[in-house]
């Protein structure tokens, strides 16, 4: 899975679609004997931001008039790094601010740490970025706002554990100069995407991610 587009926005980097026919076999070769547990559902509204760094001077959003400043830097709090449903909630609210950081920054760093994605697509993904950063180039929008977290926790050993994210994303713009796009703005959009992660070495790993589809 490596970005196709001359930019890379959330819609690039979730390129795959799950059905719901897939997820399950899926999922269903992942457990032991070969059948499917029945998943205890927890549907978590988001109520507060991830906490971020204490920066000096004050964040400033970004505009057509130039980039965002002093753009918090998300911190994963303690509780996403336990081996529960709660850790996993926390982890998955976390990893999607890491995402809203880098479409901020360019800085893709924070977001591909997480994942298990191949050396030459975690490249691929930041020269994407880099591209719409480069030559003084900035975006406008593009957050990813987390509306709901739906964890189907299932008890270990099984993996991997599912979660579904209903998230809003921003629309998007390009600028090179003050009031001036390079490239055509990527509309908003409403989805529901899915994350498969486990629990390795004390800490969540995104074994993989998608748009859910039907």
């Amino acid at each position: 899975m490596s970005p196709t587009r001359h930019n890379l926005s959330r819609r690039g980097a979730r390129s795959v679609l799950f059905s719901s026919a897939a997820l399950t076999a899926l999922l269903a070769s992942g457990c032991q004997g070969g059948e499917a547990p029945t998943p205890v559902q927890t549907v978590t509204a988001v109520s507060a931001p991830t906490p971020t760094a204490a920066t000096g001077p004050s964040y400033k959003q970004a505009s057509a008039n130039g980039k965002a400043l002093n753009v918090p830097v998300p911190v994963m709090p303690p509780i996403a790094k336990q081996n529960s449903k709660q850790g996993l909630e926390a982890f998955t609210k976390y990893w999607y601010s890491t995402y809203t950081y880098a479409v901020q920054t360019g800085d893709l760093k924070l977001w591909l740490e997480s994942q298990d994605l191949p050396k030459d697509q975690a490249i691929d993904y930041q020269k994407a970025m880099d591209r719409n950063f480069a030559k003084g180039r900035w975006t406008v929008g593009g957050r990813a706002l987390v509306q709901a977290v739906d964890v189907k926790w299932v008890k270990q050993p099984v993996e991997p554990q599912q979660v579904f994210v209903r998230v809003n994303e921003e629309a998007i713009s390009y600028y090179a100069a003050p009031s001036k796009t390079w490239q055509a703005s990527i509309p908003a959009t409403k989805q529901t995407e899915v994350l498969l992660t486990t629990f390795v070495d004390g800490q969540w790993r995104i074994n993989a991610h998608g748009i859910v589809s039907g």
